[in-house]
């Protein structure tokens, strides 16, 4: 495996296949970022050294996970689209779909996506049926945390309630899986 890792640290495009089969395996590409950890922090070490040579994630950390440490990246904001138009699309269909919603915002934020009110009013008209935080952050093309804002403000005034969770939901992150419901009046 060195070898490889001498081949990714020479050529941007082996690089890129090796974060890409990471992102694959071992990440969490959630509504605001792509995370990658590892309870091993050679491993870890392993693939940020690559990274970090092509400018493509931030700083390794650790952190604790069920009682024992773990080694964390995140692929930085403004290397997402340019690593997704060297490896994608993601065979997973469900990264795919999380990877391209990341792409298409904007890293730096900058303008409003939606004029005042109009983000609550896109947030209620895919609230038809069911949806977990997830979804709405990909229809509506907001962050979760825009879309958190929004519901518990739509909540207070009475037009969505939250109706559970999603069960069955990609790496049942529960914040996301929150299932909300427009309420009919």
């Amino acid at each position: 495996m060195l070898r490889i890792k001498e081949l990714a640290m020479k050529n941007e495009d082996v690089a890129y296949a090796l974060i890409g089969q990471a992102i694959l395996d071992e990440a969490k590409i959630g509504p605001d970022t792509i995370r990658i950890s590892y309870y091993s922090e050679e491993e870890a070490r392993y693939l940020w050294e690559v990274g970090k040579r092509w400018n493509l994630v931030n700083d390794l950390r650790t952190e604790k996970a069920h009682g024992t440490q773990r080694w964390v990246f995140t692929i930085k904001a403004n290397a997402r689209r340019r690593l997704y138009e060297t490896i994608g699309p993601l065979p997973n269909s469900a990264k795919d779909k999380a990877f391209r919603h990341l792409i298409g915002r904007n890293p730096k934020g900058g303008n409003w996506k939606y004029r005042r009110g109009e983000a609550k009013k896109a947030i209620l008209n895919v609230l038809g049926t069911p949806k977990t935080i997830r979804q709405i952050c990909e229809s509506t093309d907001l962050g979760s945390s825009s879309v958190r804002k929004h519901l518990r403000e739509l909540e207070r005034k009475g037009k969505v309630r939250k109706i559970g969770k999603n069960v069955k939901a990609t790496r049942k992150n529960y914040r996301l899986a929150e299932l909300w419901l427009i309420c009919k009046n």
